[in-house]
């Protein structure tokens, strides 16, 4: 799975289709299509778990055998669909029935960009389209739990032979000094922020273009601060450099 595109559709006032649709061949939407997939799908199986209601009907398309359906929009009731006019992927869509109280012929589009691709932010906001709480299940990483069992047995036996070995290296400040120096560039870079909101890659612009920079000041993507963490980190070393070079030179 290189990308994912979703369109919700409901069948005439009693079903609800969910297309999930796989982009091909589009490198730069790897990363985020690649994130996005297993987390829709996770929310598929938790409704399918739940067992409430079966008229929320979550189906995959891929996107060379389907390339008619990103030319659909809304069709009239007891009509076929039409043109979507939809210019990239990923994008996640919701349609409401045709028919019944909550019907209506406009779909709702999830912003990518300003919310979060994880399957609890996702269900949330499918919740509210149709009011009603879809709960998140995920399935237990046993292998996960092995790892990091191994991993710590691992990291406690090259520690205890590091320090045995090169424990005087600990009162080398310079050492300490590049290591708190590190942190520093990688905090100001953003990096916190991503772990915590796990913001895309990138985004699909509107003329279906890759976006790597967030407008405004209350969201960003993980390649922009992936760039400016390199540039600072660019513009330290010229400061180095050029201070060493003057020092022994001049």
């Amino acid at each position: 799975v290189v990308g994912t595109l979703s369109v919700t559709q409901r069948l005439p006032g009693i079903a609800e289709l969910e297309f999930c649709d796989t982009h091909e061949g589009t490198r730069c939407f790897a990363e985020l299509t690649a994130e996005l997939d297993p987390e829709f799908r996770l929310v598929a199986s938790s409704w399918k778990k739940q067992k409430t209601d079966d008229r929320l009907v979550f189906g995959v398309i891929e996107f060379k055998r389907g390339l008619d359906v990103y030319r659909k929009v809304r069709p009239a009731p007891g009509m076929l669909p039409a043109p979507l006019n939809l210019t990239g992927a990923p994008t996640i869509m919701y349609y409401p029935p045709l028919e019944g109280p909550k019907s209506d012929s406009v779909g709702v589009k999830y912003e990518l960009y300003r919310k979060n691709i994880r399957a609890e932010a996702l269900a949330d906001w499918l919740s509210e389209q149709i009011d009603q709480k879809i709960r998140v299940i995920r399935p237990v990483d046993w292998s996960r739990y092995a790892l990091m069992l191994v991993g710590l047995l691992v990291a406690g036996v090259v520690g205890k032979v590091l320090l045995t070995n090169f424990g005087h290296l600990l009162r080398v400040t310079g050492l300490w000094g590049a290591g708190a120096l590190a942190m520093i560039l990688m905090m100001c870079s953003g990096h916190m922020w991503n772990h915590i909101r796990k913001p895309p890659y990138v985004v699909a612009g509107h003329d279906g273009r890759f976006e790597w920079i967030a407008g405004g000041f209350q969201q960003q993507f993980v390649l922009e601060s992936q760039v400016f963490a390199l540039l600072r980190i660019l513009f330290l070393a010229s400061i180095i450099f050029g201070f060493f070079f003057g020092f022994f030179c001049f």
